[in-house]
């Protein structure tokens, strides 16, 4: 039985935020207390100490060990808390470096389990020899200890890169992302302005704008232009270098600039294969491929996408060649022409395999999703739509983001009631 604690990375990190919050209320007492700055002083070192004595307490009591093929994690100052995960259920390790992570030569190791909920189950934080360690120390099926090589940037082996997103791409897709937001920042500007002019003066434009009018607008679009430049860059070092690699059954991912990630996926537990198309990637005919698996995009602010920029002719051969059991030839059925402004993507087909959903009105969203993987799905009518045949369909599946296409109008109840068999078989 080999304990396992977390590195004191975590109780530097965890240190610093409590004393981030503290001084926030030091700045207070200094601002409006009657104490002496000496005393207040005193009493912010005082502080300070129990704070650095708490978390010492708190990481010393965090341990993970591994007993009769089930992970353990003891944790609790005052309240005692014990997790146990058995090494079947684990369904991903992954590791996770933050740009002072990678100087201090520490690693996350990202634990998920086969549960629904979104969001790690645990993340340890170890050496870089010890997460490795670690993982294949994790990594079970069957209860047999899998005979794999972990890919990170501390370990090379063989492998096939199947896609690698180069600079120019990368700039291009950077700056795309996000457009849409752009656009109607923009809209909003200009319509302030128009209003801060009137609609009497519109006419006489040139005679009636004020200087401050122009300042606040030229101000306004100014700091569009940055927020936009400071998220193209985000863009650009969050998926700087994202490379996908395949090994056998397996798929790993690894991307980032100052935030290195690395996923390791099993092509066998993914739930869901998305294709999107924001209105620049329309225009320029590209997609952004993504899947629903667990691990691999439980973070809030992550999408799980497996191709970020590529060319929209190529996604059928991707699909063909990677993953065959989401291929989809059958039907695809239109919705209600009364919905016009998404009867031009809105689309639905099923088999006995295969959920197909498209949508979308500015952004076109397509999902080839399991059918064993659907939880449920759901059949909405309006009251005075009652006596119609079209209906809104409401789908929810394993692993599935709040982002993610989940809900169709004006389908008919025809395809409800197909739908139905097949998940009830």
């Amino acid at each position: 039985m080999n304990y396992k604690r977390n590195s004191y990375f975590v109780f530097l990190k965890n240190t610093v935020s409590t004393i981030k919050s503290f001084i926030s209320l030091l700045v207070f007492a200094v601002l409006f207390s009657d104490l002496a700055l000496k005393n207040i002083i005193l009493i912010g070192c005082v502080f300070i100490v129990l704070i650095l004595i708490y978390n010492i307490l708190i990481w010393r009591t965090d341990i993970y060990y591994i007993k009769d093929d089930i992970l353990y994690n003891n944790k609790g100052l005052f309240i005692k808390k014990e997790v146990k995960i058995p090494l079947k259920n684990i369904a991903t390790v992954d590791f996770e470096e933050t740009f002072l992570q990678r100087v201090l030569k520490v690693t996350t190791l990202k634990i998920d389990t086969f549960n629904v909920s979104d969001g790690q189950d645990l993340n340890v934080v170890l050496n870089n020899k010890d997460s490795i360690e670690f993982k294949k120390a994790l990594i079970i099926t069957n209860n047999e200890v899998m005979q794999e090589e972990i890919v990170s940037e501390h370990i090379k082996v063989d492998e096939e890169v199947l896609y690698h997103l180069d600079k120019k791409d990368l700039l291009v897709f950077s700056t795309i992302k996000g457009s849409f937001i752009f656009m109607i920042s923009t809209l909003i500007s200009l319509s302030t302005l128009i209003s801060e002019i009137g609609e009497d003066n519109i006419n006489n434009f040139v005679e009636s704008i004020s200087l401050s009018t122009i300042v606040l607008f030229v101000i306004t679009l100014v700091l569009i232009v940055i927020l936009k430049l400071v998220a193209i860059a985000f863009n650009y070092f969050k998926y700087y270098d994202f490379k996908l690699k395949k090994d056998n059954s397996k798929i790993q991912i690894s991307y980032g600039y100052f935030t290195k990630k690395n996923y390791t996926l099993n092509l066998d537990n993914l739930h869901a294969i998305k294709i999107k198309q924001s209105i620049g990637q329309i225009i320029f005919k590209k997609s952004t491929l993504s899947i629903s698996t667990f691990g691999y995009g439980d973070d809030k602010s992550e999408e799980a996408i497996l191709f970020p920029h590529i060319n929209e002719d190529n996604v059928d051969d991707i699909l063909n060649g990677l993953f065959p059991k989401f291929v989809y030839n059958g039907d695809k059925h239109r919705i209600n022409k009364k919905y016009k402004f998404r009867y031009k993507y809105a689309r639905i087909g099923y088999n006995k395999d295969i959920l197909y959903l498209s949508g979308g009105i500015f952004k076109k969203k397509t999902s080839f999703i399991s059918i064993d993987a659907l939880d449920d799905i759901c059949m909405k009518q309006l009251f005075f739509q009652r006596n119609r045949s079209y209906f809104k369909l409401k789908v929810h599946y394993k692993s599935m983001k709040a982002f993610d296409l989940r809900a169709i109008k004006g389908i008919d109840k025809i395809h409800f009631d197909e739908l139905s068999k097949y998940l009830l078989n």
